[in-house]
């Protein structure tokens, strides 16, 4: 019998078609939990694909390009035994050696400003994706008697131009192949080895055991070729060689191979013999992970650190994000490991109820992993630090989120938690105009100790003094630093034993002045802060759109949604701050009706400002 729950959620381990679907990405995330575990065994990241189920992204530590895997289909004999094949794509770093070897089209492809964008929800682009097609990887199961994986891969995968190839690209440039001449000439399989070897190594980890079967197939593989309608045909039979490689935990069999006429060579290996002396040194044969650098290593010896808290925190637009990012990427660069939590629900991979956790992971890279509460929050915040171990944990609270009304929580995890700081991002475009109108921003203000006045590219120095007397009258223990786009060294915000106690406004905890009110406001009325959605026309000119908003009242401090431009194949994300309107391409899985929510002061009234101004002009649709 296999334990696979230390693999899968409760949810799937009932369901054999859950379980072949979602094993993959489900073992990956379970070995990311841990840092240490995650190097040694090769990662340096995930990310789960939210709008396709099994489908991820991620980074191994001995390539630079990103690997895709996604669903191609699935089988079922009967109700216990069960099959899913994935496609594996490598999405390479054009830095990279192996990229001459791509053909022209993925060159190009992997060039273009939006690749790595495109390549985070890669299974939206099924024609992108065929360039970057490495192989083909199988998980079967059957009950919980047996469990295999399989790659299917091309030793080289051979692309010609048997009538030649011209692209002109936008800059006049031309690409030239003459006819007969190889396009692609890729290693597939030297590229998916990699994610199939630590993929094994992490089932052997997860199910404290090592494989009792190894089959191998050698084939021959043929030469493909295009014409000049790019339709693919036989160029070369048996050109080059393909491996199917097979490892079996269980020693019933699960998957019966189809035997191959081209069959060049086989492997077929059974527990306890000795292992195939071309596998005899891979990490899949062994079951422990030997301790692992960072946190890791400090549990194996008895040590154990408590994570840095620190709660970051900042008005609607202030710029949290970017600083947040830089943050990651130095705490990244001096190896350590940040947990950010958000109290807020986003989209979210791998359900958090599903294994009894109070949040819910969304992505995982090499320098973090990045959650969403779903639960209670001090409940979230033990359950992160035990299982992540991470050095510093960052609270991002939204935008209209009084840090004061977490305190009390926060206190009750001092055994857990090193209390570092409540760093506040202060957007100084529109500090002036939120400073004395929102009683919110100067509470944020108010408990801060370390205080980014953000955007002063942007705003005059007479402005900048203006606000930096006005955050020390409300905070004059705290530290002022100028910034552009969140850029600041951590080094200079937090000391080693940088802890700082905090003591609620006087009143109530939120700072709307009524007394007893709890700890968890559920609106922000009494800031008159309120939402309101509009439901937008199907089609608006872009032109037209940008100038109505220009014109609106810096009452609304927030907008966003998704709308419908004329001339366009795709939808936009809009986003909006005063000041500062954001409109990209809106990469869901499936269309949305246009709409936008407002958020501010009276947002009823700049829908009617927003609409009077399109009206005005006849771009409505």
């Amino acid at each position: 019998m296999l334990n696979l729950e230390t693999l899968l959620p409760p949810s799937t381990l009932n369901n054999p078609r859950l379980t072949v679907e979602t094993l993959p990405s489900s073992a990956m995330m379970r070995v990311n939990f841990i840092p240490g575990v995650r190097q040694r065994l090769g990662w340096a990241g995930m990310r789960e694909c939210p709008h396709f189920r099994g489908a991820l992204t991620a980074k191994l530590t001995e390539r630079r390009g990103v690997y895709g895997l996604a669903l191609l289909e699935r089988t079922a004999e009967d109700e216990a035994k069960r099959q899913a094949r994935f496609s594996l794509y490598y999405f390479p770093d054009p830095q990279e050696e192996v990229f001459e070897d791509f053909s022209i089209q993925a060159c190009i492809e992997a060039l273009e400003e939006d690749f790595i964008a495109k390549v985070r929800d890669f299974p939206q682009f099924p024609s992108m994706c065929q360039l970057f097609h490495v192989g083909v990887l199988s998980v079967s199961t059957k009950g919980t008697t047996s469990l295999s994986i399989q790659l299917e891969s091309p030793e080289r995968d051979v692309l010609v131009a048997a009538e030649g190839l011209t692209i002109t690209r936008a800059d006049g440039a031309e690409l030239k192949l003459d006819a007969g001449s190889i396009d692609k000439n890729l290693p597939s399989l030297e590229l998916a080895m990699p994610f199939f070897r630590s993929l094994a190594a992490s089932l052997s980890h997860l199910l404290t055991r090592t494989p009792e079967t190894l089959d191998e197939w050698v084939s021959a593989h043929s030469t493909f070729a295009y014409g000049t309608h790019a339709e693919i045909f036989e160029y070369q039979k048996a050109a080059t060689t393909c491996k199917t490689l097979r490892l079996g935990w269980g020693l019933e069999s699960t998957v019966e191979q189809e035997p191959r006429a081209e069959t060049i060579a086989e492997i077929h290996w059974r527990a306890p013999a000795n292992y195939p002396p071309q596998y005899e040194n891979e990490n899949w044969w062994s079951e422990r992970v030997p301790g692992a650098r960072h946190s890791m290593d400090l549990t194996t010896l008895g040590i154990y650190e408590k994570p840095k808290l620190i709660v970051l925190t900042g008005f609607l637009g202030s710029g949290k994000t970017s600083y947040l990012t830089r943050f990651i990427e130095y705490q990244a660069s001096k190896h350590r490991f940040v947990a950010v939590v958000q109290n807020e629900i986003g989209e979210k991979g791998l359900d958090a109820q599903l294994l009894g956790q109070h949040y819910a992971v969304a992505e995982m890279d090499e320098g973090c992993v990045c959650c969403s509460l779903v639960g209670n929050l001090g409940a979230a915040l033990k359950e992160i630090s035990s299982q992540y171990r991470p050095d510093y944990l960052v609270l991002e609270t939204t935008g209209l989120a009084n840090p004061a009304n977490l305190l009390k929580e926060l206190w009750e995890l001092e055994n857990e938690l090193e209390f570092a700081s409540i760093t506040c991002v202060v957007d100084a475009l529109n500090a002036l105009q939120h400073m004395n109108k929102y009683g919110i921003w100067q509470d944020q203000v108010r408990l801060a100790d370390v205080v980014l006045l953000n955007k002063c590219d942007v705003v005059s120095q007479e402005e900048l003094a203006n606000i930096e007397r006005e955050i020390a009258r409300l905070s004059p223990h705290s530290l002022i630093h100028r910034v552009v786009n969140g850029d600041i060294s951590p080094a200079a915000l937090y000391g080693v034993n940088a802890t700082v106690s905090r003591t609620a406004p006087e009143g109530s905890q939120c700072g709307c002045n009524s007394q007893g009110h709890s700890f968890s406001c559920a609106t922000h009325s009494h800031y008159n802060i309120t939402s309101a959605m509009w439901q937008a026309p199907a089609l608006l000119e872009e032109d037209a759109f940008k100038l109505a908003v220009s014109k609106l009242p810096d009452s609304l401090l927030r907008m966003k949604g998704i709308l419908n431009f004329v001339g366009t194949d795709h939808q936009a994300l809009c986003q909006y701050v005063p000041q500062a309107l954001s409109l990209t391409r809106y990469r869901g899985e499936y269309e949305a009706e246009p709409f936008l929510i407002f958020i501010g002061d009276k947002p009823e009234e700049s829908i009617k400002l927003l609409e009077a101004e399109l009206y005005r002009i006849p771009c409505i649709q």
